[in-house]
């Protein structure tokens, strides 16, 4: 059989990255051909090597759930510093690229898809975690076409149990905007499944409006509810997002029981009553490895041990923090797998996740969003002279987030239409 990942990067001897699908606050997610399942996966591979952002890495692949509405993590692999959760590979978009697509949805094509959320949810609940970061965007579709609707509850970067060890200092307030109920913004508030279902409540309102308002006034909310047309939905919504978390559903299963009875859709439609089809969103792949539009995953560049420079030396590639041995990165992995994360000693980690959306509470004006002191800046080179680079040049995918010091300005390694290149940075 013809490999299909033939021609791309491969981590550990088994995964072939093939086209970046996507990134997040930890990483990029590749379509990736599993050599030993024989079949494709959506593979996320670190950005970050600091140890906060390893433990948060290790904390989501020890997600093992088996449930029809949740993809999570199936294994993971950790080769020359790198490290790689794969996933089951979900073709359909997520609920944010639905609702881009077709807008505000009929209800009982919400009912459907809150049924969906909330039974994939509860299976996270009933295993002791909480998600913190259910979002349009982290709940996917499969391709089914005109079909009914089939959801899919994804990203455990963030997901936690109550005993865990905290990965951010107090006052720290992480999760996406406008789908953190009241308690989390002080930054005080422990992880617990109402905040879950204050988001469901959140997404409940943007499937059925077709657009987001973060306005938090009581007035405002009561006039997005009332725009909802059945009654019974209406109050279930509006126990969802309840300012006070005592007066919301104890878990997802309760949320549940609330939608008990309502009309649910068998073919999805919007509002208009227009039907909706779930289209395959990924790239169509060309041959054997290049991405849609015809380029060519970059090869890694190799990394080299960083040499002393003097003072009319070439300016050095920095990024925050070194590479993490792949040792440490498994023995990381491994430890949170078997519920021993604290072993690692990092207590409580002062910053947040690089990328995720993240808000900063007045109680956490001071605390520090850098690197912890196991992974203090230093700069590293690699066999691409600095000088030799020039804005618009290919860059590999291992030097996402680098920033080079050139005559011409700062330029850092992005992603750009399915191809890593060099850009100003910050640009």
């Amino acid at each position: 059989m013809t490999d299909p990942g033939a021609g791309g990067d491969v981590v550990a001897g088994r995964y072939a990255l093939v086209d970046p699908i996507g990134s997040g606050g930890t990483g990029t997610v590749w379509r990736a051909w599993d050599r030993q399942r024989q079949q494709w996966c959506a593979a996320k591979v670190m950005r970050q090597r600091h140890s906060g952002e390893l433990l948060r890495f290790a904390r989501e692949q020890s997600v093992r759930l088996t449930h029809p509405h949740v993809a999570s993590p199936y294994a993971w692999a950790a080769d020359d510093g790198t490290v790689l959760i794969a996933s089951e590979l979900v073709d359909g978009g997520s609920l944010h690229t639905l609702v881009g697509d077709y807008g505000a949805l009929d209800e009982p094509t919400v009912v459907v898809l809150l049924d969906q959320v909330l039974s994939g949810l509860a299976a996270v609940h009933d295993a002791g975690l909480v998600h913190r970061d259910v979002t349009p965007g982290n709940v996917l579709l499969r391709a089914t076409g005109d079909g009914p609707l089939h959801a899919m509850l994804t990203d455990f970067g963030l997901a936690i149990g109550a005993n865990d060890a905290r990965l951010t200092g107090t006052g720290m307030v992480i999760g996406t905007p406008g789908y953190l109920p009241p308690e989390v913004l002080t930054g005080v508030a422990s992880p617990s499944p109402q905040q879950d279902v204050f988001a469901v409540g959140r997404l409940a309102l943007l499937l059925a409006l077709g657009q987001d308002d973060p306005d938090p006034r009581a007035e405002a909310v009561e006039d997005r509810l009332a725009r909802l047309d059945d009654l019974q939905l209406r109050g279930a919504v509006r126990a969802m997002i309840e300012a006070d978390p005592t007066r919301r559903p104890p878990d997802a299963s309760a949320a549940a029981r609330l939608l008990a009875g309502l009309p649910r859709a068998s073919r999805p439609r919007t509002a208009r009553g227009d039907p909706v089809t779930v289209f395959d969103q990924l790239p169509v792949i060309s041959g054997s490895g290049p991405t849609s539009s015809e380029q060519p995953v970059q090869p890694v560049q190799p990394v080299q041990p960083a040499a002393p420079a003097g003072p009319a030396g070439p300016p050095l590639r920095r990024r925050a923090g070194g590479p993490l041995p792949a040792a440490a990165a498994a023995a990381a992995l491994v430890a949170v797998a078997t519920g021993v994360a604290i072993a690692l000693s990092l207590g409580e980690e002062p910053g947040a996740a690089p990328g995720r959306d993240t808000i900063t509470g007045s109680a956490s004006a001071t605390a520090s969003s850098g690197p912890t002191s196991s992974a203090t800046t230093s700069p590293i080179s690699t066999s691409t002279q600095p000088s030799a680079i020039a804005p618009g040049q290919a860059c590999g995918w291992q030097e996402q987030g680098d920033v080079v010091d050139t005559a011409s300005g700062a330029l850092s390694c992005r992603l750009q239409s399915g191809a890593y290149v060099w850009g100003p940075s910050g640009g």
